[in-house]
């Protein structure tokens, strides 16, 4: 079995988030701003359309000046996360 992962946000504090994603025996920890797009709302939709349309997406997320990519795939009933720094 593979194993879940488990996603959390500490509060949004002047425009900064930090965001955790685990799967029990790694986790990362990114902390970025939501800004100048709108991370957490292409979050949602990027998940919205993984859970209507088996359809993926990518969410950027800001560190000034790299970025974070978190690229959803659909394949049958799986999800893939890739994390691309």
């Amino acid at each position: 079995m593979k194993p879940k992962l488990k996603v959390s946000f500490d509060n949004p504090e002047h425009g900064w988030v930090g965001l955790i994603i685990s799967d029990g025996e790694a986790s990362l920890t990114i902390i970025a701003s939501y800004t100048p797009s709108d991370s957490f709302l292409d979050l949602i939709n990027v998940l919205d359309h993984l859970l209507r349309y088996r359809v993926g997406g990518i969410v950027t997320w800001h560190e000034h000046p790299a970025e974070i990519e978190l690229r959803f795939t659909a394949s049958g009933e799986e999800v893939k996360l890739e994390v691309h720094v």
